[in-house]
């Protein structure tokens, strides 16, 4: 399953992705979703006056200043904006300013950071996004997954441990990270767009997700320990 090809057409995008791996493949992926979110049909996304592009090696405090400045602006097309920023680094600096941008979007604007690992993010601001590793990833815009699939992240977040573990169960056996990605996928867009009484369990809940994605990213992860330890952690939503 490609997350962000699914996510754009069920309409459920998130405001931000961080998207690691191949630079050529991350970027390819995300202009298609940048196409289809300011209604481009040429393939001309780049010359879009709501689109825009920051490509630079380090990111730094100036860049995070401009980027809340243009994103506070009104859309020129009057419908969505999109801004994707490639960068091999980002500056503490910047990555603390860029807190409260990505907490508190402007409605229709989205964000799409492309890095060669998402360690280079400080794990505050990572919470902040939805995270995809395209090694991943399928098919871009492939077909619909399983409602199952979905279905067992919805219980699964509304479970106790006992009940959590028998959810996981079959992908744990399974032994197949493609599965247990996209199940943790699956999970963080639930969680990012469930209702807590504070943001902080919420935030919790994300990084804990985060790091379950990147121990699974790592060769000789276990998925067995992985999401046993994510039943015990992740919050109960009712």
């Amino acid at each position: 399953m490609n997350v962000l090809g699914d996510h754009c057409r069920k309409g459920c995008l998130h405001h931000a992705y961080l998207i690691s791996g191949d630079f050529e493949v991350s970027c390819k992926n995300t202009m298609e979703v940048a196409s289809v979110l300011l209604g481009v049909k040429d393939g001309k996304v780049e010359v879009h006056p709501d689109f825009s592009h920051i490509k630079i090696d380090s990111f730094g405090i100036g860049d995070s200043k401009q980027l809340r400045e243009r994103a506070s602006k009104k859309s020129l097309s009057g419908g969505n904006k999109v801004f994707v920023i490639e960068t091999n680094s980002f500056t503490l600096e910047s990555s603390n300013a860029l807190l409260k941008l990505l907490e508190e979007p402007t409605q229709g604007t989205y964000f799409f950071v492309v890095v060669p690992t998402p360690d280079i993010v400080i794990p505050t601001l990572r919470s902040r996004f939805i995270s995809v590793n395209n090694i991943f990833e399928g098919p871009f815009f492939a077909e619909e997954a399983k409602n199952g699939e979905r279905a067992s992240c919805f219980e699964f977040i509304r479970q106790l441990p006992l009940e959590r573990s028998k959810t996981v169960d079959k992908i744990i056996k399974s032994k197949d990270k493609q599965k247990a990605m996209d199940f943790l996928n699956e999970l963080e867009l639930i969680v990012s767009t469930s209702t807590f009484g504070s943001p902080t369990p919420k935030l919790e809940a994300l990084g804990q997700i985060q790091k379950g994605r990147d121990y699974l990213a790592t060769r000789g992860s276990s998925i067995k320990m992985i999401l046993e330890h994510l039943v015990l952690a992740l919050p109960i939503i009712k």
